[in-house]
């Protein structure tokens, strides 16, 4: 129920968030390293290459497998496993949830393995750090992200999770500097980073903000479910009761198990949801 719980729109931000690692930087990496069986990395590149191209986890894990079967001292394919894992945990499909302990215990397994085998590499502190994350240890999470930023400080991915780790602490200055470098960091991934600055912005109260990237999502196309009711509460705040209505309307209409304030809890990411229980509130759903 903390920042990477939430479902929807931000758990498939994330998805995309992990993603697209250049061919080219993988061969730098390659070249790097004094002794690699060349099949293992083949196959993991194949399953770089499925991942970026949204082939299914399943075509993913499974070159992942082949790789580590060949040479298990490899930290790339644990690493992008973990990340197929983490999409998977935090998909809202019910068959992705009938999954998620195993998925969970695979992914901290994986997360610890990769981090052993390269603790000085980014990618790999950060798996690992969401493993602690999806723990709920938030101060091992921080330190963790942290660290990944010490390794290289101009790492887009490392500065958009340290952003997101200190969320959990309430610190949304800290978060919105650290998302921003990231988009800065890498252009190319702006929009997808850009997607979890509503949230910040609500954490600050800043809600003529979060309703100004709001309408820029929309232009990408209509919110999904979990969005629709943050822009209802951030709409509340603003004193703009029949939009915010009116959006409250249709989340309602999908996710037909809320019917009070106290039910929509559940669905609430904890770092910001006093604010949304209180936006919704406004809006006339009743409190219990």
């Amino acid at each position: 129920d903390d920042i990477f719980e939430v479902q929807d729109e931000v758990s498939s931000a994330i998805a995309a968030m992990v993603a697209p690692v250049v061919k080219g930087q993988e061969q730098v990496k390659l070249a790097a390293r004094k002794s690699v069986n060349m099949t293992a990395w083949d196959y993991y590149l194949r399953a770089l290459s499925a991942f970026n191209n949204d082939e299914g986890s399943d075509a993913v894990t499974n070159l992942c497998d082949k790789s580590i079967e060949l040479q298990s001292d490899l930290s790339d394919p644990y690493v992008l496993y973990c990340r197929v894992l983490v999409n998977d945990i935090l998909n809202g499909d019910s068959d992705k949830q009938a999954k998620r302990a195993d998925n969970e215990a695979k992914l901290h397994k994986f997360a610890k393995i990769a981090y052993d085998l390269d603790g000085e590499n980014p990618d790999a502190v950060i798996v690992y750090s969401r493993s602690f994350n999806i723990k709920r240890d938030y101060d091992k999470r921080m330190e963790l992200a942290k660290k990944a930023v010490e390794l290289n400080p101009n790492h887009a991915g490392a500065n958009f999770d340290y952003g997101l780790s200190i969320t959990n602490s309430g610190d949304f200055e800290g978060a919105l500097v650290s998302i921003k470098k990231a988009m800065e960091l890498n252009p190319m991934q702006q929009k997808n980073f850009r997607g979890f600055l509503p949230l910040v912005y609500i954490g600050l109260k800043d809600f003529e903000s979060a309703l100004q990237l709001y309408k820029e999502l929309e232009e990408d196309g209509p919110l999904q479910t979990g969005g629709k009711s943050f822009k209802a509460a951030v709409l509340a705040h603003l004193g703009r009761i029949d939009e915010g209505k009116a959006v409250l309307a249709e989340y309602l209409e999908v996710r037909t198990a809320v019917k009070t304030v106290k039910d929509y809890e559940k669905f609430a990411p904890t770092i910001i949801k006093e604010i949304l229980m209180e936006g919704l509130e406004i809006l006339g759903l009743p409190k219990s």
